[in-house]
Formats: C-alpha cells, sequence, structure tokens
C-alpha cells in the first residue's frame, strides 16, 4: 500500500510542479510572441546553420555557457586526457567503475532501509528539477526579460525561440513521468518485483556470463571487464539518447514549417 500511495503522491508532486512551471513557460512564450510581433521575426531561420553574434542573447551565451570558467580538477583532468589519452582513460573507467559499485551498493542498502519508495522519490526529484539544458534555457529567457524590448534585437528573438523549444520538451517528458507514477499507482505493489527481474535479467546477461566467459581465456581481462561494463554501457545509453533527440531535431527541422 505505501508503493502505491507514493507513485500516487510522487506523480501529483511532478504535476503539480510541471503546471507551475507550465505558467512561467506561458510567460516566456508571450514575451516572444510580444518580441517577434516587434521585430517580424516570422521568417527568421532557427535551423541551426545561422549564427547570430550580435545580440544581447549572445553575449550572454559566450559569458555564461561558452566561456564558462573550469575548476582546477576539471582543468587537470583535461591536461591528463589530452597529453596521456589511454592511461587516462583506464584510470577514469576503474575508478568510474568502482564508483558504480559502491553507488550500487549504497542504493540497495538505502533500499533496504527505505524500501522501493526511494526509487519513486528519486525519479520524482529528477523529474521536478528538469535537465540542466532548459534550466539554462530558463536563466536565458528569464535574462531578456528583464530588458525592454526595445534593448534586444530579432536575433534574440532565434535564441528566445530555441530556448522556448527546449524548455517545452523538459515539460513534456516532466508531464509523461507524473501522468505515467499517479496512472500506474494503482499496481504500484509490483514495480518493486518488475524491477528486480529487469535488473537481475540485465545484470546475468550483460555483466556475469560475459565475466565468466572471458575468465575462461583471462582472469586480468574478466576483472577489467566487470570494472568497466557499467561506465561502457552508460556511455552507450547516453549517446544512444543524443543520437535519438538528434535524429528527433533534425526530423523537426525537415518538417514543414505552417
Amino acid at each position: 500500500m505505501e508503493v502505491t500511495i507514493a507513485f500516487f503522491a510522487t506523480g501529483a508532486v511532478v504535476l503539480a510542479f510541471t503546471f507551475w512551471r507550465i505558467g512561467i513557460f506561458r510567460a516566456h512564450s508571450k514575451f516572444i510572441r510580444n518580441l517577434c510581433d516587434a521585430y517580424q521575426c516570422n521568417g527568421i531561420d532557427l535551423s541551426g546553420d545561422t549564427s547570430y553574434t550580435n545580440c544581447i542573447s549572445h553575449r550572454w551565451t559566450l559569458n555564461n555557457i561558452v566561456g564558462k570558467k573550469h575548476g582546477r580538477l576539471g582543468h587537470r583532468f583535461q591536461d591528463l586526457l589530452f597529453y596521456n589519452t589511454f592511461t587516462t582513460t583506464i584510470w577514469f573507467s576503474l575508478i568510474f567503475g568502482i564508483g558504480i559499485m559502491v553507488f550500487g551498493v549504497i542504493l540497495i542498502r538505502s533500499i533496504e532501509i527505505a524500501g522501493f519508495l526511494l526509487i519513486i522519490f528519486l525519479i520524482g526529484a529528477f523529474a521536478i528539477l528538469g535537465s540542466g539544458e532548459a534550466k539554462t534555457s530558463e536563466d536565458l529567457l528569464s535574462m531578456l526579460r528583464s530588458h525592454e524590448i526595445e534593448e534586444l534585437s530579432k536575433q534574440d528573438y532565434a535564441y528566445a525561440a530555441t530556448a522556448l523549444d527546449s524548455i517545452k520538451k523538459d515539460l513534456i517528458l516532466s508531464f509523461i513521468v507524473g501522468s505515467i507514477l499517479v496512472i500506474f499507482s494503482p499496481w504500484g505493489e509490483l514495480a518493486p518485483v518488475l524491477a528486480a527481474s529487469i535488473i537481475s535479467t540485465f545484470t546475468v546477461y550483460m555483466i556475469w556470463n560475459p565475466t565468466i566467459f572471458l575468465s575462461g581465456f583471462s582472469v586480468p581481462l574478466a576483472v577489467l571487464y566487470l570494472i568497466a561494463a557499467w561506465p561502457i554501457l552508460a556511455i552507450i545509453i547516453i549517446f544512444g539518447i543524443r543520437k535519438v533527440r538528434r535524429s528527433a531535431e533534425e526530423t523537426d527541422q525537415r518538417a514543414p514549417q505552417v
């Protein structure tokens, strides 16, 4: 019963925050429409092929995104990766792999203490916080809205429209997550069993079986695979998601504009 309540409560909170953000989104959208009407921006290129550099948005982007300074640790890691790529990659895989194992142990222990509710709350928290891209887009639009329309230019519209589209996609994802949590809350008690089955099946076929197979040829190679498997899979998943998103964006750009 607790899992069902957690599903419903978390989904309701996610939807509440989503609708609150939709209110802000509408204010941003109204501002962008006024900006478009003021500078007749209907024909401006939003495909990303055209660079717009003579505007407030471009300077803000340079100062807050492109020109963002890395810390000392970040610079050190970049130097190591540049001058000793292979060794740095191996060490990074080892550290990252061990870190994931430790995180997994902590997560499992936390689940033992807090139950499956912890995972539900984490999903809700990530849905509420949104992506970093959407946060940056909201900061850009808030900055633009702090100026009078007369202080902006036609080129600012390109940045604003792109930022608004990023926020829209994030809101759609947040709404979907919240809706799924609420809709499937009556069957929430089945979620831990289903999640355990998926994780165990994935671990057996993607981690343990290949490790046992490799150990027949080389134990060090099997240990290396066991440590590096999770980082490799994480990288594959991340790049796969990015490729899907990029393909979707290209499809949207090729679609006829009405």
